[in-house]
């Protein structure tokens, strides 16, 4: 959440966030979320279903904002996007929580009701195929915020090498900022 704060206060746009390998659409929706990092810091909608404790790791705190930044458009690319109001693919997502992370569970299935509600939008296709389309049609008068989370990791040497290809051409026809939840093999 501090990460799409800092890329709006950069530009002072309301952002358009493109999530990568999307799945049901979940992190599209985080601004409609609650988070909790302790010590009284509390941001996002304190009455969302979706409540979420954060935990800080080190002596340097993020920037939190005073209100979170507007959205403007938001959209999700994923190879196989999953339907949550199809039962078949919430019981498959959610098979993927181990059984005893009963609080995991239950905000799952709070953030499966909330994209019920309120339908993220996730287009079918190949990343590295479809990524610089959908740049190319967001509106300038908006940030462009392209984020991933545990995606990359799990693409081979030659097809990460591809992606910032594809991040750097995105980026040289206009600013973008990259949102990342990975890590990276040795």
């Amino acid at each position: 959440m501090p990460a799409y704060s800092i890329a709006h206060r950069r530009s002072s746009k309301p952002l358009s966030i493109v999530d990568l390998g999307a799945s049901a659409g979940l992190h599209l929706l985080w601004d409609h979320y609650s988070y909790d990092y302790g010590d009284g810091k509390r941001f996002g909608n304190p009455n969302s279903p979706v409540q979420l404790t954060c935990s800080l790791r080190g002596n340097i705190s993020p920037p939190f904002p005073d209100r979170l930044p507007p959205i403007a458009y938001r959209v999700g690319i994923d190879l196989n996007p999953i339907d949550v109001n199809n039962p078949e693919m919430m019981l498959w997502l959610k098979a993927l929580v181990w059984p005893e992370h009963r609080k995991r569970t239950e905000t799952l299935n709070s953030a499966i009701e909330l994209a019920k509600q309120i339908p993220p939008t996730v287009i079918r296709g190949d990343i590295l195929t479809v990524l610089p389309e959908v740049v190319s049609k967001i509106p300038v008068e908006t940030t462009v915020c392209i984020s991933h989370s545990h995606v990359v990791y799990q693409f081979p040497k030659e097809l990460r090498e591809r992606f910032f290809s594809v991040l750097n051409e995105c980026g040289a026809r206009r600013d973008i900022f990259q949102v990342s939840y990975e890590w990276w093999p040795g």
